[in-house]
């Protein structure tokens, strides 16, 4: 059964709405929104998809401010970023005042355009981010405009970690569960996502795609540490301490631990990395916490590790 607004009741406007879908509880997430035609729930990421034009709404939960977080959205850092602001106006979006954007941005040799929304309060922030290929964009841009303006706010409902996940893991006796970004578990010992101690121990545990196969991946570990900026921008002076293939869920994998300086309190640390590679995606496990109290967490990155567990 279809939905359709009051407003489109008039019989051409119930032709047009006979293929927009209810509204769809994103897996993951505190959001709901109303997904264009032909687009299908993600399993890489937290959103919907439609593989025919690579075109995504993909739904990120932050634990910053929404006031810190819409500093960036300038022209001038956007820029940095190789984005394009297009237009940026005031929403409000289901009782919420919300800041939407229209941007553009030149990624693997095409044009993609988004719209992005952009609301939160002072402890987190939300963004619903719909992507579409410029060439595309006769098809697209009024339903992923649309589709985004749809979401539906629902933070005090309870969140299952795990929903929509391809794995699991198993919390230790310090590392407890904090929260999720997109695909990715966030464990930390105060069990919140804002670090409230930067001396605390911190895991994220998730996947991501890689277009071609992994050959060696103690390179491959290497440039992905660095690339990734909650990573590569916290810390600095990287130096590998050791590294040697394991075995994750009997599956062949890669360990490697690397010592660095956390920018913010220069205090000498230690990053605990897993990457477990297959086909064109890969797991990966990245823990940090001070090099003095890596007695104590190194057996539990590792405690983490050896839960690890693929679903069918």
């Amino acid at each position: 059964m279809n939905r359709c607004p009051p407003q489109w009741l008039p019989i051409l406007s119930l032709m047009l709405c006979s293929t927009w879908a209810f509204a769809e509880h994103i897996p993951g997430t505190h959001v709901e929104l109303d997904p264009p035609p032909g687009f299908a729930p993600a399993t890489q990421f937290t959103g919907v998809y439609r593989q025919d034009y690579n075109a995504s709404i993909v739904v990120v939960e932050m634990p910053a401010p929404v006031s810190e977080t819409t500093k960036g959205f300038t022209t001038e850092r956007m820029a940095r970023s190789g984005m394009k602001l297009l237009d940026s106006s005031k929403a409000r979006v289901d009782g919420v005042d919300a800041l939407l954007l229209h941007v553009s941005q030149e990624a693997a040799s095409d044009t993609y355009d988004k719209w992005i929304l952009v609301a939160g309060d002072d402890t987190h922030t939300t963004m619903i981010n719909g992507i579409f290929p410029q060439a595309h964009a006769a098809e697209l841009d009024a339903p992923i405009k649309r589709a985004v303006l749809s979401t539906k706010w629902h933070a005090d409902a309870p969140q299952d970690m795990f929903e929509g996940l391809n794995f699991r893991v198993q919390p230790t006796a310090d590392l407890k569960f904090a929260g999720r970004m997109v695909n990715y578990l966030i464990l930390t010992e105060s069990g919140k996502m804002a670090a409230i101690d930067p001396n605390e121990g911190r895991c994220l545990i998730g996947n991501d795609e890689h277009r071609a196969s992994i050959d060696d991946p103690s390179e491959f570990a290497k440039a992905r540490l660095l690339s990734l900026r909650a990573i590569g921008d916290a810390f600095k002076d990287f130096a590998d301490v050791q590294g040697e293939p394991i075995r994750v869920d009997g599956i062949p994998a890669y360990e490697r631990l690397v010592n660095a300086v956390r920018r913010k309190n220069e205090v000498a640390s230690q990053i605990y990395q897993v990457i477990v590679p297959y086909s064109n995606r890969f797991d990966e496990i990245i823990c940090y916490g001070p090099t003095t109290r890596m007695t104590n967490l190194l057996p539990q990155f590792r405690q983490i590790t050896a839960s690890f567990k693929r679903m069918p």
